[in-house]
């Protein structure tokens, strides 16, 4: 068990720096989503968190903004601009002193500061650990209205790729996936660019099919458990 972990953490680590651009390409479609429609008061709300929420958002911010440059904007509030696309965000004095001090402490960025102002970059190591971040946190979000389709993933892998085997499943349960046998799963929305992605990523695109169907029986079941009419 402990081998086939760490064989899965070389493995993943190598693989996702490889494919980083599709994660940091929906990274940053989510973060424009979430930047077009969170309201007022949520993103004062972010912004004074000071914890490890803002962490993570400082370093999503850098992994989809490339360099960051950060600067006052009001007594407690900073505001955080990416080279890349413009994206920007805001986040409370206390809060980015505080993610500051954690990342450089780690060395997950560099940071230089010039006169009020502080262009921010990963190192490495944090672009490797944001990386994991958002391949953890990856889902699929539900379609507005259910096309009617039934998306269906097999897969036979053999036991030599245990490990992959292994991770796949909990990729999959992670993501929203419905367990219908071991090496079964059925997801009701579309999902042929995540599930490229990820048996990429793992070395198993060979073992694995995606079915598409409109027509499972005694489907009451499934239509409960995904909420659909």
């Amino acid at each position: 068990m402990r081998k086939s972990k760490r064989t899965y953490e070389q493995h993943l680590k190598k693989e996702l720096a490889r494919r980083r651009d599709f994660l940091i390409d929906r990274l940053g479609r989510e973060w424009d989503e979430i930047q077009r429609s969170a309201r007022r008061e949520e993103v004062v709300r972010r912004a004074q968190d000071t914890g490890r929420m803002a962490v993570n958002y400082l370093m999503a911010l850098l992994l989809v903004g490339g360099v960051v440059t950060v600067m006052a904007i009001a007594p407690n509030m900073f505001g955080a601009i990416g080279r890349i696309a413009g994206r920007k965000g805001f986040i409370g004095r206390k809060g980015f002193q505080n993610a500051k001090k954690y990342l450089r402490s780690r060395k997950y960025v560099t940071i230089r500061k010039d006169d009020d102002a502080y262009e921010m970059k990963l190192t490495k190591r944090g672009a490797d650990i944001i990386l994991r971040k958002s391949f953890n946190a990856m889902r699929i979000g539900p379609a507005e209205k259910w096309d009617g389709i039934w998306r269906i993933v097999m897969f036979d892998i053999p036991n030599r790729h245990k490990w992959a085997r292994d991770a796949l499943r909990g990729r999959l349960q992670a993501m929203g996936f419905y367990r219908m046998q071991e090496s079964i799963f059925i997801f009701p929305h579309p999902c042929d660019e995540e599930i490229s992605f990820l048996t990429d990523i793992l070395s198993v695109a060979s073992y694995v099919r995606l079915v598409s169907t409109r027509d499972i029986s005694n489907d009451t079941d499934l239509r409960e458990h995904f909420a659909l009419k």
